[in-house]
């Protein structure tokens, strides 16, 4: 009899240990990157945000609040590059700038090799 509560108990221990793992990931749906490996980044002071959070259409962008600072009214989309340009920003007011950082773009678009489809694309504000 007391073997079998020792087994019994042993099997409950494990069963309950199972679900007792409390690994807290992150919610696929929300993952951008493989596994959501890479869907964290950290800014040069340190704080975090989550790489979904970071798009231009996101419901909480960066600084969490509820309204952007400046809506970029020009952009270009250069491969695997969007870039959009702050209002007030050396970029808005010379063509020459927007051109350059294009073409950089541009060329550094050429040089990725991924099986990505077109559609995918990495938004850069420049201001």
């Amino acid at each position: 009899m007391e073997k079998l509560i020792k087994v019994l108990l042993t099997l409950l221990v494990t069963f309950l240990s199972y679900f007792a793992y409390s690994q807290q990931g992150q919610d696929p749906m929300r993952w951008i990157t493989p596994d959501g490996i890479f869907d964290i980044v950290v800014d040069k002071n340190g704080d975090a945000f989550d790489l979904v959070d970071l798009r231009t259409n996101s419901s909480k962008p960066i600084g969490a609040s509820n309204t952007v600072q400046s809506v970029p009214s020009q952009s270009c989309n250069t491969g695997y590059f969007t870039l959009f340009f702050a209002p007030g920003s050396y970029f808005a007011s010379s063509a020459a700038a927007q051109s350059v950082a294009c073409e950089v773009f541009l060329t550094l678009s050429t040089l990725i090799n991924t099986s990505l489809p077109n559609n995918i694309k990495i938004n850069i504000y420049c201001g």
